[in-house]
């Protein structure tokens, strides 16, 4: 969730520092379907099973930019292939 506070900020939006599940139930969200995802939406995912863990950015044309971990780089990744989309939320401040 910390490269999706520093990718909104850099792009004018200051948004509160919170969890991957904390942006999936945020007002500062609404939900759309994965096939209306624009770039800049946000990405949830559940890699655990256990609910939300995991937030990514949609690039658009099926990639993401992600940090796969603390401590590592973000990169662009296919979806193909990775874990389900569980929710896809824009930013409506």
């Amino acid at each position: 969730s910390g490269l999706v506070c520093a990718v909104y900020e850099a792009n004018g939006v200051n948004l509160p520092r919170l969890t991957a599940s904390g942006y999936a139930s945020s007002p500062l969200f609404k939900g759309v379907k994965m096939d209306e995802a624009l770039p800049g939406d946000l990405l949830f995912f559940a890699p655990k099973g256990k609910g939300i863990s995991h937030v990514g950015i949609y690039l658009g044309g099926g990639k993401m930019q992600h940090q796969p971990a603390k401590g590592k780089s973000s990169k662009a990744i296919p979806l193909a292939g990775y874990y389900p989309v569980q929710k896809v939320r824009r930013y409506v401040g």
